[in-house]
């Protein structure tokens, strides 16, 4: 409530805003945290006279994880290969063979041998392990490349009792892969040995059992069991796609297959995800899925020509997360899904971006970690980017609940709205009240005054509650309405958002405010109410004048959070800093400068110790300083464990020299230290006397920048500069830097491990004696067929 009393009712958040929509004409939008209007996804017309693709007629492609890219050439019959950082295409496959010299003597061939007919290709997959797998039609069988040792592949023929068609391929997390059979609507799963896998599928008996003719005089013969090969995963179809087909493969990071099945006749396309050829969950139709996001009317089918996945890391262990991009047969665009997939149950969502693909030759899509590529007409690999188009329905409403005012003929105040009006949008507030709930859906609906926007200053009706970024756009921010005539008991608002088919109204929250605090009643003499017309305008004039007094009375009442470190906003900071004399650095964040103020005054006790040297360090050069750096003793935790997780072996360091030197220098193999060799001379103990090292750890991400080292150990000498008792000299060095015989303190000052020199060398950038030599893919990759990296 206010300084007056007055409550308000609130809708905010999901779980009260999409029980509200009831149609497909808004949208609860999780990025925005706000309800617009239903986003439409642009589609690309087809032009006249425009071919349609088709499956058949696609080619496999693959890329390495290096982002060398191969791909099977047009005529089938060969594979092309660009490098990561190439332009250009090459053949990779068949390799021209040099012709032999004769051999001497007087007989040779008399015609040389006829050259091996090319195989038709079909189908390919790079694994884990960094195989190239490529189908062969004629003989069936596969084609296996190592792409690490290089040379000629290695063809394994399938039986030919068994009936193999390979049309597309996807690696498996299990270093195997998968690969759809397009024509016998089949899938075969080979393990990471590249050994076809009894997944769920029946086998084929390719001999039966028998007995060796010839066996020993006096003992039985030896016998041979029945030889069987899997015979694939069968795929089952069911509506949408009964006279379908399935056209692509792709698998989930968690092992899971996705299947794209494919009416073309219907133009329907529905997803599968199977795990161990059994089916998890429902299938997904894609059409029914894009229906709702179309900007074409009438447009509900869609044909899907290809597929591939991003995945995205997930924040949930066992779940799948990421980005499924599907080609339309038109071949002008593809469609973005958000796809997450748990155990046993998976969603689809549409992503309202529009992603063209310009001159795309209808070569199957391949994808990295981050981004998924096509190729056009000139053989150019072009990452799918999507292009700014946004296309919203024009007018969606929603109804509220129905609200309680508590008292009868309650007089309902103001509306406050969240929301993000661009121009030419709008959100349109009707309200009805009644003292009886059953009559409310009897009374007629009133439109209620446009919305104006509240001035950033004094702030919103609710004190230190900000809505949105003060560097938002000039359209977002609250927005308000004096209720007009509606009074009742129980009141309901009809919200309609309209928009210009660019823009969308984005609400967020919406705050009903009840009952109307009024300045005539409460102030004024009895005699300015007699009259009822005029007393209603006055009221409402006054109401004007009440919803600015009444925001300032509120920011006064609740004064309190501004001298809370915790509660105060952050344009007020520098405000509060500047009771204790102090400038903040502009560079620190806001968490940074609250943990500062709120330890201010400990911290000025302890300046010129070691304990406060050590904080102000760590407060500006730590990633997260939090509390523990004002509750633990750091000057005893940098050099040992002083509680369970206090200990860090890269904390901030001060190493006073009067603590390292107990003999002379001389013995080290410095000149310039000619004092005795087993007795500290007074000049020894004078050159100790004050003097101190800061030992400043370098993070790891900034072990090969220099510059960043040297901005760092720069800001950490300002910090010693201004914290240290003015009779002290000092040195700061990064924290290798100190492992020096007699400046140092064995096992508390120095570390043999991994440290923040343990970098790559980097040509003309590293010292020597400052890196490694680092290790260059692909030796580096662990390989699952039995060969290990180089150490």
């Amino acid at each position: 409530m206010d300084a007056n009393q007055t409550r308000f009712h609130l809708i905010f958040g999901a779980d009260d805003w999409q029980p509200l929509i009831a149609d497909d004409t808004l949208l609860w939008d999780f990025a925005r945290q706000s309800v617009t209007l239903h986003p439409l996804v642009f589609r690309f017309p087809q032009p006249p006279g425009d071919p349609v693709l088709h499956a058949a007629d696609r080619r496999d492609a693959a890329q390495d994880r290096f982002g060398n890219r191969y791909w099977i050439a047009d005529d089938g019959l060969s594979i092309r290969y660009q490098g990561a950082h190439a332009t250009g295409e090459e053949m990779f496959w068949p390799r021209e063979t040099p012709t032999a010299e004769p051999l001497p003597g007087a007989f040779k061939p008399a015609t040389p041998p006829p050259s091996p007919p090319p195989q038709p290709l079909s189908g390919m997959a790079i694994t884990h392990s960094h195989y190239l797998v490529v189908g062969t039609l004629a003989p069936a069988g596969l084609l296996i490349f190592d792409l690490h040792a290089g040379g000629p592949p290695m063809p394994t023929l399938w039986p030919s009792a068994i009936p193999f068609a390979p049309f597309d391929m996807a690696a498996a997390p299990d270093g195997g892969l998968w690969i759809l059979d397009r024509e016998h609507k089949r899938l075969w799963h080979l393990d990471c040995f590249l050994r076809v896998v009894p997944a769920g599928g029946d086998s084929e008996q390719l001999a039966p059992p028998h007995s060796d003719t010839f066996r020993p005089k006096d003992a039985p013969p030896r016998e041979h069991p029945a030889v069987h090969f899997p015979a694939g995963i069968s795929i089952a179809l069911a509506a949408p796609v009964e006279e379908g087909e399935p056209i692509a493969v792709d698998v989930l990071p968690d092992g899971t297959v996705l299947l794209l099945l494919v009416d073309d006749a219907a133009g329907q396309s529905v997803l599968r995800r199977l795990r161990n050829g059994t089916p998890v969950g429902d299938d997904i139709s894609l059409t029914e899925v894009l229906a709702s996001f179309l900007d074409i009317e009438g447009a509900t089918t869609f044909t899907a020509y290809d597929m591939v996945f991003v995945p995205e890391t997930s924040e949930i262990a066992g779940v799948s997360v990421g980005t499924l991009f599907v080609v339309d047969a038109g071949g002008n665009q593809a469609f973005a899904f958000r796809l997450e997939a748990a155990h046993d149950e998976w969603a689809l969502a549409v992503e309202p971006f529009y992603y063209p693909m310009r001159l795309y030759n209808g070569r199957a899509l391949i994808a990295n970690e981050q981004d998924a590529f096509y190729q056009n007409t000139a053989l150019r690999w072009l990452p799918l980017a999507h292009q700014p188009r946004p296309r919203y329905e024009r007018e969606g409403a929603l109804l509220t609940p129905v609200f309680d005012g508590k008292t009868p003929d309650c007089v309902w105040h103001r509306l406050y709205v969240d929301a993000c009006l661009p121009t030419g949008t709008h959100l349109m507030v009707e309200a009805r009240a009644a003292n009886d709930e059953t009559s409310l859906a009897q009374q007629p609906w009133q439109s209620q005054p446009r919305l104006y926007k509240r001035n950033r200053q004094p702030g919103t009706d609710i004190p230190g509650y900000h809505p949105y970024a003060p560097d938002a756009v000039d359209e977002a921010g609250t927005w308000e309405l004096l209720f007009q005539s509606v009074a009742g008991r129980y009141m309901q608002m009809r919200l309609t958002w309209q928009g210009d088919g660019r823009h969308t109204p984005a609400v967020k929250a919406v705050r009903a405010y009840y009952p109307r605090f009024s300045y005539l009643h409460a102030y004024l003499p009895a005699a300015y109410r007699l009259d009822d017309t005029s007393a209603h305008f006055l009221d409402r004039y006054l109401a004007n004048v009440e919803g600015m007094f009444t925001v300032l009375e509120d920011h006064i009442a609740a004064v309190h959070r501004l001298m809370d470190t915790r509660t105060v906003e952050a344009e007020y900071l520098d405000w509060l800093a500047s009771w204790l004399g102090v400038v903040l650095d502009p560079a620190w964040d806001d968490a940074r400068r609250r943990l500062f103020l709120r330890h201010a005054v400990a911290l000025f006790k302890q300046r010129g110790t070691v304990p406060g040297l050590i904080r102000m360090l760590r407060l500006a050069l730590d990633a997260c300083p939090d509390e523990t750096l004002f509750t633990e003793d750091v000057a005893a935790c940098s050099i040992s464990p002083c509680a369970p997780n206090a200990y860090d072996p890269e904390a901030v360091r001060v190493v006073e020299q009067f603590m390292t030197r107990t003999i002379a220098g001389v013995h080290f193999g410095d000149p310039d230290d000619p004092a005795e060799a087993e007795t500290l001379t007074t000049d020894a103990i004078e050159a100790a006397a004050h003097r101190f090292t800061v030992l400043i750890p370098v993070p790891f991400d900034l072990a090969d920048d220099e510059q960043a080292q040297a901005d760092r150990l720069a800001l950490a000498r300002r910090i010693v500069e201004q914290e240290k008792p003015a009779h002290t000299v000092f040195e700061a060095k990064p924290h290798w830097a100190l492992f020096r015989v007699g400046e140092a303190r064995l096992g508390l000052d120095t570390r043999l491990d991994l440290s923040s020199r343990d970098g790559a060398i980097l040509l003309a950038q590293t010292y020597l004696g400052r890196g490694r030599l680092g290790a260059s893919t692909p030796w580096t990759i662990f390989d699952e067929i039995g060969r290990y990296p180089l150490s």
